[in-house]
């Protein structure tokens, strides 16, 4: 049974030139009592105050790490190059997390 969390897991592509988000993402990063991706992704939002959760693998217990913080209405932002979408974390998360749980922000993507 699928379980609709009351804040989906916001992925948010960034460029991977400049690491600087839309303001839109910037607002949901802001927003956020988590966020989580690759070290040099989260060390690049030095103003964070929240946790920071780095990229595990496997994916499958991460996805879990994230779902825990989800079920505690946690609001979490994860992190990730480019669009997330192709060839990215998206298409690994969506499908044990649920794709109602997951709201994607791509970046531009140089393909």
């Amino acid at each position: 049974m699928k379980h609709n969390m009351k804040h989906p897991l916001q992925i948010i592509g960034l460029h991977p030139g400049s690491l600087k988000p839309t303001q839109e993402a910037e607002a949901n990063i802001s927003d956020a009592d988590v966020i989580s991706g690759g070290k040099r992704l989260l060390d690049s939002f030095p103003e964070f105050k929240g946790p920071k959760i780095p990229f595990a693998s496997p994916v499958k217990e991460y996805a879990e790490t994230l779902k825990c913080l989800q079920q505690e209405d946690k609001k979490v932002v994860l992190l990730a190059d480019g669009d997330p979408l192709l060839f990215g974390i998206a298409a690994s998360l969506i499908p044990l997390l649920g794709e109602e749980n997951v709201a994607v922000s791509p970046a531009v993507s140089a393909v």
